[in-house]
């Protein structure tokens, strides 16, 4: 089911004056006809469409999609005691989405701040805000150059690939055996390969990674020990290595996809690959990306969309006249790959409001990277995906493996002390950033609001805004714009 209004296509602000040229309507008259609108509206007692997480939302757009999904924060969202905006920012990620990954709270400086120290604070509580709400979990992530504690840095000066591996045994064991079965996917390595550059060639981050430089003379054996650690502790989570700049065909799609190869041709349960997609929106997506998902699906893998958004060229925080069509159709386009490729499993933006959105913080003169504007606003992509997902047919169906719940809070399945560092026996063979945000300073709680009863537009205003898309189709652009906070689904 979806509902009509989200579902009909706004068209560019133009028509014809009758001499076969084409004009743009005057605000004027989009005024006066949004004027008559509001009438016919009051006068037939008919009212706008208000929030409905079933029937308006991209996480029940289509059975047959991958999982929607977004990055979040517990000081964003999950406060233990929460201001207005901070309970409405809760619930759009209640009622939006299918999958959250938590943006810093499972990352090492965050987790594991000390030898002996672990904090699981503010990532339980993101994983019990996903299980209240019916919701799964991207783990973020485990072996990173980036985000590591103090201790690791300073104790891995004179690690021995031996004390390296140890020191991750203890952490995987610790760390993925407590939400065994809660975790439907698991970064287990983050940027570990360079960018290519013109001097350089692609390759494993032995320099910046403590763990691949203390076994820098066997880092794919370290890799390969680490995706068996994992699977050995939480056997149902798919198992990524994730990165930037893998969306195309390219040499370091290339790199990982050989790395993938000789991997999983010794058994190692690597699942899927994780393409982070920070996108812009000058640079419309290359013609191989389909192409690129298309061979690690031929290699038996999965591909996750992990970490989308679309920076804009700006002026202050509005974007430059023009570009908002591209934001749009960078989003539309990499969700219809997805749509159509059985591998694509998930897809996950970065944040999705404005206000917060790593991305616009990145590059002066970028920004407006999200789904929903600073006030508040869902923009033109969101409602763009959304009807992708609501009308998209003849999808093809993909093998999305969901966690156990029969699991019990804190214990791991792992058969392995963190004393024993031997290689787990492989399993069957037929069977991959962005810099932290800033850091969690306020004591945190799950938190689950009771879901609202779904109110969809009575029949005569759906009529309605049929006959103006059929005599003044210019005009539902603003209709989206001026009428946008009654029709944002938050």
């Amino acid at each position: 089911m979806y509902n009509r209004y989200t579902n009909i296509i706004v068209p560019a602000q133009r028509r014809e004056d009758g001499k076969g040229h084409t004009i743009r309507a005057t605000f004027g008259t989009n005024i006066a006809l949004l004027l008559t609108l509001a009438i016919a509206f009051v006068t037939t007692g008919f009212s706008l469409p208000q929030a409905s997480a079933q029937h308006n939302s991209l996480r029940s757009g289509n059975e047959d999609a991958p999982l929607i999904g977004t990055a979040v924060l517990v000081e964003r969202e999950l406060l233990e005691e929460p201001d207005a905006d901070t309970l409405e920012r809760r619930q759009t990620v209640k009622e939006q989405f299918d999958i959250v990954t938590p943006e810093n709270e499972m990352k090492w400086l965050h987790i594991h701040p000390g030898h002996d120290q672990y904090d699981f604070t503010a990532a339980d509580a993101i994983v019990e805000f996903a299980q209240d709400n019916n919701q799964q979990v991207r783990g973020h992530t485990l072996l990173w150059h980036h985000a590591v504690p103090q201790w690791v840095r300073e104790d891995s000066k004179t690690w021995t690939c031996n004390d390296a591996r140890r020191v991750m045994k203890d952490h995987v064991d610790t760390v993925v055996g407590r939400y065994a079965g809660r975790i439907h996917q698991w970064d287990v390595t983050n940027e570990i390969l360079t960018d290519w550059s013109a001097d350089k060639p692609i390759r494993l981050r032995t320099d910046t990674n403590p763990f691949l430089k203390a076994c820098a003379d066997e880092p794919e054996d370290f890799i390969a020990d680490l995706f068996h650690w994992v699977h050995a502790a939480d056997p149902d989570a798919l198992l990524f290595m994730n990165d930037f700049n893998l969306e195309p065909v390219n040499a370091k799609s290339t790199a990982y996809y050989e790395l993938a190869k000789r991997l999983r041709a010794d058994g190692v349960p690597v699942h899927g690959v994780g393409t982070q997609s920070h996108l812009r929106a000058v640079t419309p997506l290359d013609d191989t990306v389909a192409e690129n998902f298309k061979r690690f699906e031929d290699l038996g893998m999965h591909v996750a969309i992990t970490e989308l958004d679309v920076r804009v060229p700006t002026n202050g925080s509005e974007p430059v006249a023009g570009y908002e069509r591209a934001h749009t159709q960078r989003y539309e386009d990499l969700l219809n790959i997805c749509l159509d490729s059985p591998a694509c499993v998930s897809l996950t933006v970065w944040g999705h409001h404005d206000g917060y959105v790593w991305a616009n913080k990145q590059r002066r003169g970028e920004g407006w990277a999200g789904l929903m504007t600073e006030s508040g606003q869902w923009k033109p992509a969101y409602y763009a995906m959304q009807r992708t997902l609501n009308n998209r047919e003849g999808i093809p169906e993909r093998n999305v493996i969901l966690p156990r719940t029969d699991i019990v809070p804190g214990s791991s399945s792992s058969p392995f002390s963190s004393s024993e560092l031997e290689t787990p026996e492989a399993p069957d063979p037929s069977l991959t950033s962005a810099p932290d945000a800033p850091d969690a300073t306020a004591t945190h709680d799950a938190y689950s609001s009771s879901s609202s009863a779904p109110n969809e537009l009575p029949l005569m205003g759906s009529w309605l805004l049929q006959i103006v898309g059929l005599i003044a189709p210019w005009l539902l652009n603003d209709l989206v714009l001026v009428f946008g906070p009654l029709f944002a689904f938050r």
